[in-house]
């Protein structure tokens, strides 16, 4: 996502609309991603971090499709651009929480490494851009990411037994202590 943000001003240009428009879009992202991550903190608490995170990211691939196809029409550029910005900020805080709950802080770090690599094909969309996929491929190949990244996180964020051991012995420990 946010090589897909960063590269966003040079997408809005090359779609037509001046550097002001541009300017103003990304002001719009900052807003929806603070909307974005108050509705993801709630929902992680109702839904938990897993499928808060698919729901975000689903819906940030459906708003970056939605700019690739219909992005000319400005109000369509806005409603796209909603969905994608909620996710940008809420991704980080359903990822963390998604670790912690369900495979523990001790490879915290290692997963957030890995979910990361991603970030370093994402950053070269500018070269993309100016390849034969031109910008709209760029930011289809940005959607696809995307809805891999909520795959990993739908199939693979699953409690480890050794955790659920770990948390239940805690849970003893403190009983006992009680």
């Amino acid at each position: 996502e946010q090589g897909v943000f960063q590269n966003f001003p040079t997408y809005i240009v090359y779609t037509g609309f001046d550097l002001a428009t541009a300017g103003v879009f990304m002001t719009f992202l900052s807003i929806a991603g603070c909307v974005g991550k108050l509705l993801s903190g709630y929902f992680i608490d109702r839904i938990g971090p897993r499928i808060t995170y698919v729901v975000v990211n689903v819906l940030a691939a459906c708003g970056l499709l939605l700019i690739v196809l219909f992005g000319a029409n400005v109000a369509v550029l806005y409603i796209g651009g909603f969905f994608f910005g909620a996710a940008l900020s809420s991704a980080p805080v359903c990822f963390t929480s998604a670790v912690s709950k369900y495979l523990g802080p001790a490879y915290f770090a290692a997963l957030y490494s890995i979910a990361f690599l991603a970030k370093t094909v994402m950053d070269a969309l500018a070269a993309v851009g100016g390849s034969a996929f031109g910008w709209d491929g760029a930011l289809i190949v940005g959607a696809a990411f995307i809805l891999v990244s909520a795959a990993f996180m739908l199939f693979g964020a699953k409690k480890s037994k050794e955790l659920t051991k770990m948390e239940e012995d805690a849970v003893k420990e403190l009983g006992e202590r009680a």
